[in-house]
């Protein structure tokens, strides 16, 4: 990955591309070099296929400017990512999901400038937040990180990048998720 300066907050968040899910994604079979299973935690859903990571500086009513990206593979968690992946000097506040919440990682973050803004995370079970926290820090980063979100949603509305089912090999892989990015960003340049 690849970061760029920025003056803005950078925003952090992954989109996984399922080449097969639930039951079939243990038993696929082609295309495995890149691709394995992992788990999309939001969705409740296994899957085998990889994972688009993004880094983005926020821009007000506007997508985020690109800072960094990369793929992996769908097993990867994000944190591994940001860790080796995403520090590197970005100051201000990064703003990711639950899982780039990690207390050893904050101090690194910290001596370079970066604080870093995740959501609250409730306990297994928990239907309220404990006393003395709100959901109020919750929208707020909800919030922040809308626009890295509404990326990720413009490329299901205009390619489906995410269905990789027909697939079958390395190279058609890379084919899929270049050419929808391509087409995506084709359509952002002359489709007003």
């Amino acid at each position: 990955m690849a970061v760029a300066a920025s003056g803005a907050d950078p925003l952090l968040d992954s989109l996984p591309l399922l080449r097969a899910v639930r039951g079939r994604a243990g038993h696929a079979q082609v295309a495995r070099d890149p691709a394995d299973k992992g788990s999309w935690e939001s969705k409740k859903l296994y899957s085998q296929g990889v994972k688009r990571h993004r880094l983005g500086a926020n821009q007000d009513h506007q997508l985020p400017v690109p800072l960094a990206r990369c793929w992996t593979e769908a097993s990867r968690h994000d944190l591994p990512v940001l860790k080796e992946e995403v520090l590197v000097p970005l100051p201000g506040a990064l703003f990711g999901d639950k899982a780039s919440r990690d207390p050893a990682t904050t101090p690194a973050l910290t001596a370079q400038g970066t604080e870093m803004g995740t959501p609250d995370k409730k306990e297994k079970g928990q239907t309220v937040y404990p006393v003395g926290q709100s959901g109020w820090w919750s929208r707020f980063v909800s919030a922040m990180r809308q626009p890295i979100e509404s990326v990720f949603n413009w490329w299901l509305d205009k390619t489906d990048i995410q269905n990789a089912a027909k697939v079958r090999s390395r190279e058609g892989l890379q084919v899929h998720c270049y050419g929808k990015l391509t087409a995506a960003f084709y359509l952002l340049c002359f489709n007003p």
